[in-house]
């Protein structure tokens, strides 16, 4: 064989087993040395982190893989501190942290993650490593479980629970009513903005007498039916003759969504009215069914049943005094207040 030919064969077998390095810019050189050790390599020391095989300051990159093979850390030191990407992972391969460190300082925006990958907190480090800014945030995790959930509560709400939320929607007109009347200063006033198409009523009949001068009666015979225009004089008569609206409660009982072609309701409601002039104390407690119109408005209410308690005179209890449980022993009891817990002067109490 032609010993040119063997040599070259022989130069390009030693060529290929020579391991090929890819070229490094001399600034990367300089800004890192080319050397990586594990978290088992090496050591810290205070504050520094020590090469266990030269016994030195480590300057380099620190890598650290999982059992399985997955990243758990890429941190460059220099001189035994932390300078320069700071890359690290949970144990299911999702980022923990990342950011830039400066000579053992951490270096603008250092981003991060909760374990479940659902918040991410932004620290911003001034040029001291003094803390400018923290930022927690969803993550793109969250807010896609966020708006699936709310995908989920809508198609429940449009299927599930579509009775429950008309039934709400329509309740709201009753329960903005109540509202209303408890903030009110004169509450006829809300009484007469409140329209309807009609409302069906009874009569109260004969009165009943019990103890203590109370009289109690309940509608009785046909209904008779007033439209809002009537129904608005008759409330109007009731605030002329010095009759006042104390307070007031209501409740719906039923909905159904389309019976009859329309949504219908059945609340119960409590009112009581006090008459300054006669001193007359009346409590009506009644259930009735509302109709319902367009635009979520009662077409018709028809009132089922009607309860009244009444009596003229004052009130049969009176306030005599407010104990103070700081001050005051109701069982003639000796102690001090300030050596006795909260606690247990409220057990006391509730056992007396």
């Amino acid at each position: 064989m032609n010993r040119g030919l063997v040599f070259i064969l022989f130069g390009l077998a030693f060529g290929c087993n020579k391991p090929v390095e890819s070229p490094v810019s001399s600034s990367a050189k300089r800004a890192f040395p080319r050397l990586v050790r594990s978290g088992a390599q090496v050591s810290l020391q205070g504050d520094l982190v020590y090469d266990k095989s030269t016994g030195k300051l480590f300057s380099g990159l620190l890598r650290d893989i999982s059992a399985s093979g997955s990243p758990k850390a890429e941190i460059h030191f220099k001189n035994g501190r932390r300078h320069g990407r700071s890359v690290e992972w949970y144990l299911d391969g999702s980022k923990s942290l990342e950011g830039q460190w400066s000579e053992g300082m951490p270096k603008g925006k250092v981003t991060e993650w909760s374990a479940d990958g659902l918040l991410r907190k932004e620290t911003t480090y001034g040029k001291n490593g003094q803390v400018v800014k923290i930022e927690t945030m969803p993550t793109e995790r969250l807010q896609g479980r966020v708006a699936a959930a709310v995908a989920e509560r809508g198609e429940m709400d449009r299927t599930v629970w579509r009775g429950e939320i008309q039934a709400q929607e329509y309740e709201a007109t009753f329960v903005g009513l109540w509202d209303q009347l408890r903030e009110a200063v004169n509450p006829w006033k809300v009484i007469k903005s409140f329209t309807f198409g009609e409302i069906r009523y009874a009569d109260f009949g004969s009165a009943q007498k019990l103890s203590w001068k109370i009289e109690q009666s309940q509608t009785a015979g046909a209904l008779k039916a007033v439209e809002w225009n009537e129904w608005l004089e008759r409330v109007e008569q009731w605030e002329k003759s010095g009759w006042l609206l104390e307070e007031s409660e209501w409740h719906q009982e039923s909905f159904q969504p389309n019976p009859d072609g329309r949504p219908r309701s059945v609340f119960k409601a409590v009112v009581h009215l006090h008459h300054p002039g006669s001193d007359r104390r009346t409590i009506i407690r009644g259930k009735f069914v509302v109709l319902w119109g367009a635009k979520l408005k009662p077409a018709e209410i028809v009132v089922e049943q009607m309860n009244q308690l009444s009596r003229e005179g004052g009130l049969l209890f009176n306030k005599k005094k407010t104990f103070d449980l700081t001050v005051d022993d109701p069982t003639q009891r000796s102690f001090v207040i300030n050596q006795v817990p909260v606690f247990f002067l409220l057990h006391w109490w509730c056992r007396i």
